[in-house]
């Protein structure tokens, strides 16, 4: 897998950035964290590794500066989609949905199909039903 070709070739950012994604897609955050230092020892500016720096900062509990930065690099370079997706899940877990359904709804606009999570598209659709919800009127005061 990834990890093996990362290995295998240490000064390929590719291969580390490849690698990195994995184990982050897989939560396994203390094995992706050495991955993505020295990607960024390689090349800071470096797009995947970027993303996945700002998704260690979010790990480190650094969720806001994790969240600009993410969408600061989706909004400034094409093909950064992947950023919109951790974008979006971040912004769910901070309770902002109409932020994280706006990422979510860039990333599957942006992102080629075959990349999208099967999940997507549902889970888009289960935002825009929560967030048109009507409020209930506050009940009257006697």
């Amino acid at each position: 897998g990834g990890l093996a070709r990362a290995k295998r070739s240490p000064d390929d950012i590719e291969a580390l950035s490849a690698a990195a994604r994995d184990l982050i897609d897989r939560q396994m955050f203390k094995d992706a964290a050495p991955l993505v230092r020295r990607a960024s020892a390689m090349d800071p500016y470096h797009v995947p590794t970027r993303i996945h720096r700002a998704v260690m900062l979010a790990v480190d509990g650094q969720a806001p500066g994790a969240l600009e930065e993410l969408q600061h690099v989706a909004d400034t370079f094409e093909d950064a989609y992947e950023a919109r997706l951790y974008a979006g899940m971040l912004a769910m877990q901070a309770g902002d949905k109409a932020r994280a359904l706006a990422q979510f709804e860039r990333y599957a606009a942006e992102a080629p199909a075959a990349e999208q999570p099967p999940m997507l598209r549902q889970g888009i659709a289960e935002l825009k039903r929560e967030l048109v919800k009507p409020t209930p009127l506050p009940a009257p005061v006697p």
